[in-house]
Order: C-alpha cells, then structure tokens, then sequence
C-alpha cells in the first residue's frame, strides 16, 4: 500500500479539497486495505471528526436489514463526509462480522465451560477407499533359494540365488534349484525338467523330478501333471515326471489329494509313507521313496561346493 498517497488523501478529505477522483481512490484503499481503515480512523478522531461518525445509524426500515446512513439533508453531501460514511459502514461490517465469528463458537464455548474441556465437532465416520493400482500382494510369484550345476534353456531374468521370479516356463537341462514360492512353499526341481509357474500356489509340471514341502503356515500348493493333478494343504511329497514313463506320487509327510481324467476317474487321497504310479489305464499303489528325491541338505552341499574358494595372502593359511 502507498502511504504517502494516502496520507495525502486523508489530509485532503480532512481540509475538504478532496477531487472526485481523489476520492475514488481513498473509498478504494479504505475497501481493499485494512490498514487505510486505521489510518482514516485515527485521522478522524486527531481532527475531532468522530461527530460526523456519529451521524450513522441503523435504520430500522431499510431492506434486508442493510445498514445505511442518514438522509443527505442531515449529513452535507461533500468528498469528505462521502468518505467518512463509507468508512463509518465499513467499521460497522466489521463488528458484525466479529459477532457472527463469536456466535458460530458459541456451541464449543458452551461445552467446555459445562465439562472443562471442549467437545469436538462429529464427524461421520469414514473409511478409506481402496487405491486403484496399489499392490497388496508380493510382485513375483517363486524365489530362487540356491543352485547347483544348473544349464538353462532360454532362461528368464533372474535365475541366480535370491532372484525373483514371476510367471513363466523355467526349463532346466541339467543341475537342480530350488525355489521359495511367494505362499512359502518350497520345491527342488532336477533336471531334465520343465515347469511353469502359473501361480504363487500352483505349479505345472510337464517333465523332471520334483519334491515339494508346505504347511499350514506356508499354503496349500497345486501341481498339475500330464495325467493327473496334485493338491496338498500341508504335506511332503515327490513327484516324478518322466518321458514315456508312468507319472509317479510319493507322500513323505502329510496327506496329498490326487484327481485325474481317464487315469483317476475318483479322487484319491495318499498319506505319509503312500505312493501311486500311474500310466495309461492302470493305477499301482507303491510304497514311498524318500530317497529317490534330492533333499534340501544335499542341494545346498552341492551348491556349496561350487562356490570359489576365498583368496588367500601370504598371512592367511588355507583350511
């Protein structure tokens, strides 16, 4: 704001000498800037014009309850008492404003001096939305836990230890790996092998050896065959794959659920100890063969053994 520009206008209005369009910017400045108000003010009372402040009045008939000045013939028509009224109105507005501010609290005021503390406004109760987008699931499907001797064919991005997987075909032409499924199940897959992760909870086994653990804790997991489908909540089991070789289900642990087509016309559930192979027309139960599978301990010595050696100096001696 300019104050020397309204300092000079106020002194203007105050002598009476005030142009029209000086008074148009001193009613501008007293609108938009509260500052100018407060000068105008203090002006008004040092030169004792505060009589003329005194000459507004509520008038009882006007519309919508306005505020509004006496008649013309009251109050002289000049540049100086146009300002004052204006400025008059303004002061008035802002009571009532002030008023209205204080009335809108009363409600809060009320309670906290009825209980001691003030009462909150309620609120109705909302829960958030759920966000398009937002992932509340892991964005891969299987881990890679640890290899051994492993050759790939047209492997994925991130076969190596502790890569993450998603869905896709791994077809594995030697070695073996084993994986950590998103639900926590855990597989070793050897080779000569293909399989496709479909799912964090299911897998298709089209050819290889397969052993496979899951709990309660870890979720169930599906393995489907070319002759029959495999589903365990909570079981230790070995599944073998074999090219014109019957499809073979061993249960270490646990209980297995076995469905098929024309091999399995019923479902058949196999306990701890139980196995079934299965080919074409013909199903034989057999007993499990734990040792038939590579264990978990006998992976990890192989992948072991086929990390380097540590560099050894000349203050260091070999193991």
């Amino acid at each position: 704001m300019n104050l020397p520009l309204l300092h000079k206008l106020i002194e203007a209005w105050v002598d009476g000498d005030l142009a029209e369009e000086q008074l148009a910017e001193l009613e501008r400045l007293l609108r938009t800037e509260p500052e100018a108000r407060r000068e105008f003010w203090q002006q008004a009372t040092i030169h004792g014009l505060l009589r003329e402040a005194a000459e507004v009045k509520w008038a009882p008939g006007a519309p919508d309850n306005q505020q509004t000045l006496v008649d013309a013939e009251d109050t002289p028509n000049t540049p100086r008492h146009t300002a004052l009224k204006f400025a008059a109105a303004a002061m008035l507005a802002f009571i009532l404003a002030g008023m209205a501010l204080l009335l809108s609290g009363w409600p809060a005021l009320r309670n906290k001096a009825m209980t001691g503390t003030a009462q909150p406004e309620a609120r109705p109760e909302t829960r958030p939305e759920a966000q398009p987008g937002v992932l509340t699931a892991p964005t891969y499907l299987a881990q890679v836990v640890r290899m051994a001797g492993c050759e790939w064919i047209e492997p994925p991005a991130g076969l190596h230890p502790d890569g993450r997987l998603g869905p896709g075909m791994l077809r594995l032409a030697a070695g073996a790996v084993q994986l950590r499924l998103a639900t926590g199940a855990q597989v070793i897959l050897e080779a000569p092998a293909d399989l496709k992760i479909v799912g964090a909870d299911k897998l298709v086994c089209s050819s290889g050896k397969l052993r496979a653990a899951t709990g309660p804790s870890a979720g169930g997991l599906t393995i489907v065959t070319p002759a029959i489908t495999i589903t365990a909540p909570a079981a230790e089991f070995g599944v073998l794959v074999l090219p014109d070789k019957p499809v073979e289900v061993h249960v270490f642990a646990g209980s297995a659920k076995l469905s098929g087509g024309d091999e399995l016309p019923e479902p058949r559930v196999l306990s701890a100890g139980d196995g079934l192979r299965i080919k074409t027309g013909k199903v034989q139960p057999i007993p499990a063969r734990k040792g038939a599978f590579m264990s978990e301990a006998e992976l990890a010595r192989r992948a072991a053994a086929e990390q380097p050696a540590p560099a050894t100096g000349p203050w260091q001696q070999p193991q």
